[in-house]
């Protein structure tokens, strides 16, 4: 009895330090992931000799990322994007599909007034 309690007791102290490794190893995974969009969006402007970006945008409570290639010679710019000058390398990515309980804050006073958060 007295063994099944210290197990208990032992486990119970435990379980917070996994919760917060589990948390640390997921914010790793989203800094790095969107680490390599930026190195792979940078390898791709130096093949197409153009300009090339990634954009996050906030769509439905949570952060898309997409690459984008300038079409006009002036830079990425969201008009251009609009205009659909300035064209979407591959599909864009919903943040919130690939890091589940991972929040993104920008230093945008107009995004982060809102606190979007990762569902």
């Amino acid at each position: 009895m007295f063994a099944a309690g210290l197990v208990a007791v032992l486990a119970a102290a435990a379980i917070p330090q996994l919760t917060a490794g589990l948390e640390r190893s997921r914010a790793v995974g989203a800094a790095r992931y969107l680490a390599s969009r930026l190195a792979l969006a940078r390898s791709q402007a130096v093949a197409r000799s153009a300009n090339v970006a990634l954009l996050l945008s906030a769509t439905d409570g949570t952060f898309m990322a997409g690459t984008y290639v300038d079409g006009n010679g002036d830079g990425v710019r969201t008009r251009d994007i609009t205009a659909g000058i300035d064209t979407v390398v591959g599909v864009p990515i919903r943040l919130s599909s690939l890091f589940p309980h991972v929040a993104l804050f920008l230093n945008d006073p107009a995004v982060t007034s809102r606190s979007i958060r990762a569902p």
